[in-house]
C-alpha cells in the first residue's frame, strides 16, 4: 500500500489505542513525579495552612491519576 494513501501506521502488535495509552502513561508519570515534588515543598512549609493546601491539592492529584489508570485499563 502507498504510504501517503492512508497506510496504518502502528506497529505490529500495537492496538489503534497504542499513542493514546502512551500519552496516558507520560500524563501519569509526570503527575506522579509532579504529586512527589508537592509533597516535599508542603513539608518543609513553617505555616501550618501553606502545607496542608500542599497536600491537598497533591491528594486531588492523585485522583487525577487513579482516573488517568483506570482509563488506562479500560
Amino acid at each position: 500500500m502507498i504510504p501517503w494513501a492512508g497506510a496504518d501506521f502502528t506497529r505490529p502488535g500495537e492496538n489503534e489505542k497504542g499513542s493514546v495509552e502512551r500519552l496516558d502513561l507520560m500524563i501519569v508519570l509526570f503527575l506522579l513525579v509532579l504529586i512527589n515534588i508537592l509533597v516535599a515543598v508542603g513539608r518543609q512549609q513553617k505555616k501550618a495552612w501553606v502545607s496542608m493546601i500542599f497536600s491537598t491539592v497533591s491528594f486531588l492529584l492523585l485522583l487525577v491519576v487513579l482516573l488517568f489508570v483506570i482509563r488506562m485499563f479500560m
